[in-house]
């Protein structure tokens, strides 16, 4: 059994990391633009809530 990490992910860093997944998926059977075009968005989306530093 996987032990629960004691910090926990926000819902953007969740979705957005599930996006990223589908993406690869997607790139794994061999719509490679379309797979890039769906990791991207997840991978924004996951970082969308990051401290930004000025």
């Amino acid at each position: 059994m996987e032990k629960k990490s004691t910090e926990k992910k926000s819902i953007a860093k969740r979705l957005g990391d599930k996006v990223e997944r589908a993406g690869e998926k997607i790139r794994g059977m061999g719509a490679t633009k379309l797979g890039n075009a769906v990791y991207r968005a997840g991978n924004k989306l996951e970082h969308s809530k990051d401290n930004k530093k000025k």
